[in-house]
């Protein structure tokens, strides 16, 4: 049995039966509850609903887990990237809910990281302010910026930004990042 010390409760993550990759749900189209306009409703939820239901339910209890699991530090990033507080239920229903532009900073920080040098300002200026900007946050929330400000010239933050990101370790902040982008996949 595997547990994850988590407040209050051991979780058994093998009797969740997770299944990873769902197909998609079976639509059901009569009313769940009793409708006199479609005979033979029970008031219940079909079957099929209640399947889904239950996949659902398994899905958000091992993001959860997924989540008590997953260091400080990652938690921290992933709830700065979603913009949601760092507790067990607003970070697993943000990445539950979470579309695929809240991780967007972390390929414009790649792609500045992995251009040379001496291109790596024009890399950033093309990202336009408000992603230098998102980029700038993310670094300042992981203290890895070296000022909360980023200068108001789009020319000058394109400097800084890139000087800072290639003035990073950035074997260390990939792995952690690649640690926060599992954390952000939807089980």
């Amino acid at each position: 049995m595997t547990e994850i010390a988590s407040p209050g409760f051991p979780l058994d993550v093998e009797e969740l039966d997770i299944e990873l990759h769902d197909a998609d749900p079976v639509v059901d189209e009569t009313p769940e509850t009793g409708d006199e306009s479609h005979p033979g409703a029970t008031g219940r939820p079909s079957r099929s609903n209640r399947a889904h239901t239950n996949r659902l339910v398994r899905r958000v209890a091992a993001k959860a887990a997924d989540v008590v699991a997953a260091e400080q530090s990652t938690r921290d990033v992933a709830s700065h990237l979603l913009g949601c507080d760092n507790d067990l239920a607003d970070l697993t229903a943000a990445i539950m809910t979470a579309d695929r532009s809240s991780t967007q900073v972390l390929g414009d920080l790649d792609k500045i990281s992995t251009s040379d040098v001496f291109e790596a300002s024009v890399v950033a200026g093309e990202l336009g302010p408000q992603r230098m900007k998102r980029i700038w946050s993310l670094l300042a929330s992981m203290g890895l910026a070296p000022s909360s400000d980023l200068p108001a010239s789009s020319a000058k933050a394109s400097i800084v930004v890139a000087k800072t990101v290639h003035g990073l370790n950035m074997a260390d902040l990939r792995k952690d990042l690649e640690d926060v982008v599992t954390l952000l996949k939807k089980a």
